[in-house]
């Protein structure tokens, strides 16, 4: 080491060179190698399809930074975070074409002759952009989306809740997109055209959360001033900022009154065929779809059942039971009894205590994990704090974000739903957050669920792999961690077990709501009929809904996921015999990165089959 430490000293620019050929040798080898074995050119073909589709990947990321800056800021794209997307006609104009002229460059690419992993890369790629062209093309969110233009008020909360850069440096650009948004809002305004009364009810919550929360925007930046702004310059841009988004309230409001003509807000079976195979992939039939979850529902009501009939059966009066006895002399059990059971179930922490409780169980359950051999333990910090209402998602306690930037994801954030003051949290604590229902929410969101997600991806995972969003892998997953936990038991108490069954059954009823909705086989009205009829009451139904209505897919994806997660685990189980170990299995499947479905089993392949290397820069010592 000594020797090598001598020559590093005198020999500096030969280094540098020596570094620069030795990297550039170790990268082209391989390919050259193959294509040389090969004896034709068919290496040659795959290094070249390679490198087109990194060149067609950096123009994408540039396309991000350039027309879709708030989704460049989260990315991690430096340089962009003072930045809102525009939003206005011409804005999308250009956007469409170049989208759709990065998709017909991929189109024209033979996929088959790229190497495994920039066959995935390419998978990820093309979806990225197809669910840009589909929301241009088919959601028209321009011109039918009044909650688009609100997004922009996520961006600023961006900016300010994730602890990617110094204080000052995160209000300059926070104060910029707050004194961008009111020209954004205006826009909405011009370009709105009898979007669906479905899409203005969402956005008329959505802007009076965001009207009534810029007062935790105005907390947050006064935090942070120093000399760049004073408190009162931040105060004269927040007030901006809300007479708006209260103008902007007013004009959704007027709308929602007017006498139109009436607009679908569903799909409809083609675009929804669209979705399901040009976006994601899928080229399973809408009615193979539907059989899967009519299957799954009777499976997860019959497993519900068994969890509900020991504490439901016992407190049943004589009368009532009589009522429920069926011709065979059996005592039915509803789904509609978990609420039953549910209200039974009251112990939960204080109201200051109910953060601790959720860090309390984030620790216990990965220490649980880990000891079981079930996942290495997560990389991936995790803040837990009171969400600003603006945040908060209907019909859950808690919401989780991904890390900010992406690409180096420094923390997740949980931000849990609390009411502002004990006084007002006196009624809703013991339904929200007895301990069981925390303790779910920590293996869904937190350890195993989102939070490891994100924080197991490699250094070496694809970019495009690592600020994908696709449903069915994340929500795919949280569903398969839930029930993992389940089955390794982590959730084993009778309360624990409900829930559970509970949360399985009627993940299954809302996917195949989604589906017959989008698909147009049920209006909204006969969707939520539909749920309530099945055992679901109403505010749960709705909030299901609604959340369908903005992103098709949500239920459809965390069903379908899971059984593909379940089959490969299956599969490789039996591969691997007496070897096989779950901890290695589950690091390699999220090491891939947030990959397309049809695509998870190559990538998962390749993960297998890469082998572990000592780094060339390793046995260097400076």
């Amino acid at each position: 080491m000594k020797f090598g430490t001598k020559i590093i000293k005198k020999n500096k620019n030969n280094l540098t060179f020596l570094l620069a050929a030795l990297l550039a040798a170790c990268l082209l080898a391989p390919a050259a190698l193959t294509a040389r074995a090969a004896g034709d050119s068919a290496g040659t073909d795959s290094l070249m399809s390679d490198h087109k589709i990194i060149e067609l990947t950096d123009k994408y990321l540039a396309l991000l930074s350039t027309i879709y800056p708030e989704d460049a800021a989260r990315a991690g794209m430096q340089g962009y975070q003072s930045n809102l997307d525009p939003r206005d006609k011409q804005s999308e104009t250009t956007k469409k074409d170049t989208i759709l002229a990065l998709r017909e460059t991929l189109a024209k690419i033979n996929y088959k002759k790229l190497s495994p992993s920039k066959e995935i890369a390419y998978q990820a790629l093309m979806e990225l952009v197809n669910k840009k062209v589909f929301d241009i093309e088919v959601l028209n969110r321009l011109q039918k989306d009044p909650s688009w233009y609100l997004e922009s008020v996520d961006g600023i909360y961006d900016i300010l809740l994730k602890d990617y850069k110094p204080f000052q440096e995160r209000l300059v650009d926070a104060m910029k997109r707050a004194q961008a948004l009111p020209a954004v809002l205006a826009r909405g305004k011009e370009n709105l055209e009898n979007p669906p009364d479905l899409n203005i009810r969402l956005a008329l919550e959505k802007a009076g959360n965001a009207y009534a929360s810029f007062a935790n925007i105005n907390v947050l930046m006064n935090r942070m001033a120093q000399d760049d702004y004073t408190k009162d310059q931040i105060k004269a841009v927040c007030n901006d900022a809300k007479k708006a988004l209260k103008d902007y309230y007013d004009f959704l409001k007027n709308l929602s009154e007017e006498d139109k003509p009436y607009v679908d807000f569903r799909l409809g079976s083609d675009n929804f065929a669209k979705l399901l195979k040009n976006v994601y992939g899928l080229d399973t039939p809408v009615k193979k779809i539907s059989a899967a979850l009519e299957k799954e529902i009777e499976e997860t009501k019959a497993a519900l059942t068994a969890a509900l009939t020991p504490i439901i059966e016992p407190a049943l009066s004589p009368e009532e039971k009589e009522k429920r006895t069926n011709k065979k002399g059996i005592i039915e059990i509803w789904p509609s009894d978990y609420y039953f059971a549910d209200a039974a179930y009251v112990k939960g922490p204080k109201y200051k205590e109910v953060l601790n409780a959720f860090l309390s169980y984030y620790n216990e359950s990965a220490d649980y994990f880990a000891q079981h051999d079930i996942f290495a333990p997560a990389s991936l910090k995790i803040l837990i704090a009171p969400s600003p209402k603006y945040l908060d998602k209907k019909g859950e306690n808690s919401v989780y974000l991904p890390p900010f930037p992406l690409l180096t994801r420094q923390f997740g954030d949980l931000l849990v739903a609390l009411p502002d003051t004990q006084k007002e949290a006196a009624p809703v604590l013991p339904k929200l957050f007895t301990y069981a229902k925390i303790k779910l929410g920590a293996v869904a969101k937190l350890s195993a669920g989102e939070n490891m997600l994100y924080g197991a991806a490699q250094e070496y995972t694809e970019r495009l792999l690592k600020i994908s969003a696709d449903p069915f892998y994340i929500n795919g997953w949280i569903k398969y961690s839930v029930n993992l936990a389940k089955e390794k038991g982590y959730l084993s108490h009778d309360e624990d077990l409900i829930h559970v069954a509970w949360y399985n059954y009627k993940t299954a009823l809302f996917a195949l709501a989604e589906l017959k909705m989008h698909n147009g086989d049920f209006n909204y009205t006969q969707s939520l009929e539909y749920l309530t009829a099945a055992g679901i009451n109403n505010e749960e139904a709705a909030a299901a809904l609604d959340a369908a209505a903005a992103a098709p897919c949500t239920y459809i994806s965390a069903v379908l996921g899971e059984q593909e997660f379940n089959r490969l685990r299956v599969k490789y189980q039996k591969k691997g015999g007496a070897k096989f170990k779950l901890s290695d299995f589950h690091q390699k499947l999220l090491s891939t990165g947030r990959v397309p479905l049809p695509v998870i089993e190559r990538a998962l392949q390749q993960a297998y089959e890469r082998k572990q290397v000592e780094s060339f820069f390793n046995t260097l010592y400076f």
